[in-house]
């Protein structure tokens, strides 16, 4: 029982990161997307 708590706890961070990344990944794809729309419009 202890050991599956701290392997929980161990994995918890790595999740929280991962998703944090995706989530930073997206906002940047999604700003360099809009700046390449502008650049071509004008």
């Amino acid at each position: 029982m202890n050991t599956l708590q701290c392997k929980i706890n161990a994995r918890a961070p790595s999740d929280l990161s991962n998703a944090l990344f995706i989530a930073i990944l997206s906002n940047m794809t999604f700003f360099v997307f809009k700046v390449l729309l502008y650049k071509i419009s004008f």
